[in-house]
């Protein structure tokens, strides 16, 4: 049997017996088939509401792959031999700001 043909069969036994059913009951059955509907439509009008936040989700999220996937600068890299004498010398900042004119002085033989 198709699911068709069920349906078909389905609904024609419960149409042959809404008759035997009082208004009452027929009014609470409307009353359920309504808020059924309701209730089936209403997940459709909520996703549209929720577009934008999953919008920005996906963007955060692609946003976040690209900052992780960028090569980033070795943080431990070794400092040139000359940072690491300028770091220890007992010298004052001044001496440093002048480098180059007593590195001109030492060329020259004035030292």
């Amino acid at each position: 049997m198709s699911d068709t043909h069920l349906d078909k069969q389905v609904r024609a036994a419960l149409d042959a017996t809404i008759g035997e059913l009082d208004s009452v009951t027929r009014g609470h059955l409307s009353e359920a088939r309504r808020q059924a509907l309701a209730a089936a439509s209403a997940p459709a009008q909520s996703r549209a509401g929720r577009l934008p936040a999953v919008g920005a989700l996906l963007a955060t999220s692609c946003a976040l792959l690209l900052w992780l996937a960028l090569p980033t600068a070795d943080n431990g890299a070794a400092l040139p031999i000359e940072s690491l004498d300028l770091l220890a010398a007992p010298q004052e900042i001044e001496f440093y700001q002048e480098i180059e004119f007593y590195d001109w002085l030492s060329e020259n033989g004035q030292v």
